[in-house]
């Protein structure tokens, strides 16, 4: 009988240590990122995200897996980089980690704002720079009521394709290869990069003309605010070469 009393009190022990074995593993201790506080982070900006928990040591985080709610968010390494989702000036998400390392189990969740990086308007800044000589030239004036971002799309070479911020009223000399070439441009005010543009309220468009460059001939543009000497049709942003 008494041998049966252990035998049964045996068991019951190895249920209960089971049993919480089991809580430990279904338990997942707290993972803080970022001292637990919102994430401020610009568009295209890297952030390297900070986590802490009791017990874990380095070669933990460096297991760490993470995901973010929003596709445009990646994270390699626990370093975050954020891009514009091409609809708003600033967006929330949330970032998670999990780690799994035998018996120990963390979890965390951090909330993420993203803000559209403003940048300075240079006048005549070249975004993207054509390859090859660059043997004729343009003369361009700004609309006096917004900025712009001229994308000029050579027809037969890639490579020579070009592109520069043109500001509000100004004029610019740019030095082009002789091609022929298709206009793209975007109108705006605030300048956040090539890729955001002017952010959600971008207007795009696309010269219904050619224009073809030699070295025995130029072009002077002006860009107006309704009618010109050149016709041009509306486009959406994704379709404007970037």
């Amino acid at each position: 009988m008494k041998k049966l009393w252990i035998a049964i009190c045996v068991m019951i022990a190895l249920v209960i240590a089971a049993a919480a074995i089991n809580f430990y593993m279904a338990t997942p201790k707290e993972l803080t990122i970022n001292s637990g506080e919102t994430i401020e982070v610009y568009t295209d900006e890297q952030m390297v995200l900070d986590v802490s928990a009791d017990g874990l040591t380095d070669e933990d985080i460096s297991k760490i897996e993470w995901t973010a709610s929003n596709d445009c968010i990646s994270i390699d390494d626990g370093v975050m980089t954020a891009s514009y989702d091409g609809e708003h000036m600033e967006y929330n998400a949330t970032v998670s980690a999990s780690l799994h390392n035998g018996l120990k189990t963390w979890k965390g969740t951090a909330q993420v704002v993203v803000i559209l990086k403003a940048e300075e308007i240079e006048s005549g800044k070249m975004i993207k720079t054509p390859s090859g000589a660059q043997d004729s030239y343009m003369s361009i004036t700004g609309s006096p009521s917004a900025n712009m971002y001229l994308y000029f799309k050579c027809n037969t070479d890639a490579s020579k394709d070009f592109s520069f911020i043109l500001g509000s009223g100004k004029t610019e000399i740019v030095y082009v290869p002789c091609e022929e070439y298709t206009m793209y441009f975007a109108k705006g005010n605030q300048w956040y990069g090539a890729g955001e543009m002017f952010g959600p309220q971008t207007l795009c468009y696309k010269n219904d003309s050619t224009m073809k460059f030699t070295s025995t001939s130029y072009w002077t543009l002006k860009m107006y605010d309704l009618e010109g000497n050149s016709s041009s049709t509306a486009v959406p942003s994704n379709e404007f070469p970037r």
